[in-house]
C-alpha cells in the first residue's frame, strides 16, 4: 500500500506498516539509535476496529549489532496490547516478525525501555522510547 510504508508504524498513528505481500516472511525493523534496555512492546492493527488486522502471532528478535540476532526469550506473542517482557533484554536494532498469513494485517507498534544502566528508571516505570524521524 502506497500509505504503509515502515515510517507509518508508529503507535496510534492515522497510518500503519503493512507488508507488501504476505505476512509471512515478512518484517520491520527499528534501530532504537544506541543500546537500549527493551522492556516491552505495545501493539496495535490498522484499524481498531478489526481486531483481525493485528490478532496473530508475533515474534521479536533483537540485536545489538545487526549481525547477530537473538529470538526474545518470552517467544512469540499475539498482536494487539501491551506485551511486557518477562526477561528485559539489551538491543539496539528489534526486528518484529508475523508468523502468520493474514490479508488484513497492519501493524503499529512502539518499543518501551530505558537506558540500560538505569535500573530504577526500569524498575519503577516503563518508558517509550519514542520513536523519532532519525530512527530507521
Amino acid at each position: 500500500m502506497k500509505d504503509a510504508t515502515p515510517e507509518k508504524a508508529r503507535l496510534n498513528g492515522e497510518s500503519c506498516w503493512k507488508p507488501s505481500r504476505n505476512p509471512v516472511g515478512s518484517w520491520i525493523l527499528v534501530n532504537i539509535g544506541y543500546k537500549r534496555k527493551v522492556t516491552a512492546i505495545v501493539t496495535q492493527g490498522c484499524d481498531s476496529n478489526n481486531t483481525r488486522s493485528w490478532d496473530i502471532k508475533l515474534e521479536m528478535r533483537l540485536s545489538v549489532d545487526r549481525r547477530k540476532w537473538t529470538k526474545h526469550p518470552d517467544g512469540k506473542f499475539i498482536g494487539g496490547g501491551t506485551h511486557l517482557l518477562e526477561t528485559p533484554a539489551i538491543a539496539q536494532y528489534d526486528c518484529i516478525l508475523p508468523l502468520e498469513n493474514c490479508p488484513e494485517f497492519g501493524l503499529r507498534f512502539d518499543i518501551l525501555g530505558c537506558a540500560h544502566e538505569d535500573e530504577t528508571t526500569c524498575a519503577g516505570k516503563f518508558n517509550s522510547l519514542r520513536f523519532t524521524d532519525s530512527m530507521t
